[in-house]
């Protein structure tokens, strides 16, 4: 059995059996206790920190395993064709050359540079 009352203007069943208060006193205790749970996982920043590290360190796992399987991938490539494997590279050059000059002039100009000042090293000795 129930009864009805109110707390700060809303209306709440409040049951009058010692049994049914009991039950939800218990249930109330639980509920407590998993939202203080809940807060206290959120206010251990140590762990949570902890998690984070663990889960980046999965990825940067997970992407050197990518990496080393397409290095090895490419391994096989080259040594089934060496020929074909060193044209489709000069191509992917070429292509580059061709769509992004800049960084590739740049890096022209400066191996031309670094040549001279060393050949005038050279002389001077």
């Amino acid at each position: 059995m129930t009864t009805t009352g109110s707390v700060n203007g809303k209306h709440l069943a409040v049951p009058t059996d010692v049994g049914e208060l009991r039950h939800d006193i218990t249930r109330t205790r639980e509920e407590l206790g998993e939202t203080i749970e809940a807060l206290a996982a959120k206010a251990d920043v140590k762990a949570r920190a902890q998690e984070s590290v663990a889960e980046v360190k999965q990825r940067a796992l997970a992407k050197v395993q990518d990496g080393r399987s397409k290095v090895l991938e490419g391994i096989a490539a080259v040594r089934a064709d060496p020929v074909g494997q060193a044209k489709l590279g000069f191509d992917r050059i070429r292509r580059s050359v061709v769509e992004r000059p800049a960084p590739w002039i740049v890096g022209a100009a400066f191996a031309a540079l670094v040549a001279l000042v060393s050949a005038g090293k050279r002389v001077r000795r």
